[in-house]
């Protein structure tokens, strides 16, 4: 029996022993890792170091340049690079799965976009003679697998743990109320003024082609246009044009990153009447992000109530300039009335603390 309990004893210490050489190994492995980690990010640190005194000694116009493209070529271009190749991905995987499983949507729309690219290529593409419906699957396909595909990005902006810049910051909605009066006011002027120029020949076509692409992305089916153009849109740019493009772009200063940004917001609208006052709207939006130190929240919910509203003002007949006119009011309204609340509980905070500390203490 005293035999039997010494090889258990012994066989239990052996395997306790092994345990413990293990668990050391591993803690012994990862502890180098973690080392030779922060090793090389101090190396890669000093080396920017380095290199930023080098930059700083340059004349003006060449550290400009150089700034540029960092920004051009930098982390944002990882994004960039992440997206085209999570929305490649994703039309792929939707194509793949359309087929095999007989959708007839998916298999319409892969059938469209082959006439839609051949038509575009044989210049016979027109909105009326192509079809409204035909155009309208193609956009909310591509949308779709646009938002599908930033999920790589998403992934980017999260394990880099990209808080500034991106959605990792808090958001104070009194702010939001304040930004979101403020951009509606400027969106009102704006109006006004871009429309006063319509009339003039420089923008006599790209208004009449503006009125049918307004047609497909606010007068189809209510669920896809909020979806499509009212959500996932307004999201996408969100995350390019600010957060990958702007915010990548800052390293050239501030102030031509908000005018860089805005710029290819307005080129990629394809339009030179949309264009102008999507780049100048573009601008605003940009102050906004910069603003609120580039909170990604502000400016994609402003984004996402814009569109969505401007979505069901074009289903629903609302008048267009009435709306645009009471939208800043109302919120300024609210913007008010939560900061003054803001200011009464500070206020009655410090009377307290000023009167009562001791007896709170």
């Amino acid at each position: 029996m005293t035999t039997i309990t010494n090889i258990i004893n012994t066989a239990t210490e052996t395997v306790s022993n092994a345990w413990m050489a293990i668990k050391n190994a591993v803690r012994g492995a990862s502890f180098a890792l973690e080392t030779k980690k922060l090793e090389r990010e101090v190396k890669k640190e000093q080396k920017k170091a380095a290199r930023e005194a080098k930059v700083a000694t340059w004349p003006k116009w060449a550290q400009f340049l150089y700034n540029f493209g960092a920004g051009l070529f930098g982390s944002s271009t990882v994004g960039v690079g992440l997206f085209i190749g999570g929305m490649t991905a994703a039309m792929a995987i939707l194509m793949v799965i359309g087929v095999y499983f007989d959708i007839d949507f998916i298999i319409e729309t892969i059938y469209g976009m082959a006439d839609f690219y051949a038509a575009i290529g044989a210049g016979t593409f027109s909105i009326d003679t192509f079809g409204a419906d035909t155009i309208m699957s193609i956009s909310n396909f591509v949308l779709i697998s646009m938002c599908l595909g930033y999920i790589p990005t998403f992934i980017y902006m999260f394990t880099k743990r990209d808080l500034d810049g991106g959605y990792g910051q808090k958001i104070d909605a009194c702010e939001l109320f304040k930004w979101t009066a403020v951009f509606y006011a400027v969106n009102l002027l704006l109006e006004v003024i871009i429309n006063g120029l319509a009339p003039l020949p420089i923008f006599t076509a790209a208004t009449a082609d503006l009125a049918s692409v307004n047609l497909l992305a606010t007068e189809g089916n209510l669920f896809m246009c909020l979806l499509t153009t009212g959500i996932l849109a307004p999201i996408a740019e969100e995350i390019s044009l600010r957060f990958m493009v702007q915010k990548g772009m800052t390293r050239a200063g501030e102030k031509f990153a908000i005018f860089w940004s805005a710029l290819i917001f307005g080129i990629l609208h394809m339009n030179l009447f949309q264009s102008t006052y999507a780049f100048l709207m573009g601008l605003l939006i940009c102050f906004i992000y910069y603003k609120t130190n580039y909170n990604l929240w502000y400016t994609t919910i402003i984004h996402v109530v814009n569109n969505s509203i401007a979505v069901l003002i074009s289903q629903t007949g609302v008048n267009a300039y009435v709306a645009y006119t009471v939208l800043p009011l109302v919120f300024f309204g609210v913007y008010y009335i939560m900061n003054q609340k803001n200011k009464s509980v500070a206020e009655a905070s410090a009377y307290l603390k000023a009167n009562y500390s001791a007896q709170l203490n």
